[in-house]
């Protein structure tokens, strides 16, 4: 079940990666691969670690965005 909701994390990150060109967004799939990776391999801790950094790194392109907005009096 953890590995499919993984996998569609991974989908929709890949769906804005292409829709945006965001590097961001190749750094969190490849954490998130490797995040599969240690959870297949039952290494949960490190999977964990990995969880965060495909987290961490999607999310910024939102802080970005974010920023702009408020920089142009639209929040």
């Amino acid at each position: 079940m953890l590995l499919m909701l993984m996998e569609s994390v991974r989908n929709e990150l890949q769906f804005a990666a292409k829709s945006t060109g965001q590097s961001e967004f190749i750094k969190a799939i490849n954490a998130l691969n490797e995040a599969i990776s240690l959870t297949e391999s039952n290494q949960t801790e490190q999977a964990s670690e990995k969880i965060a950094v495909a987290i961490s790194a999607s999310t910024t392109p939102a802080q970005e965005a974010w920023q702009v907005l408020a920089k142009n009096g639209l929040l």
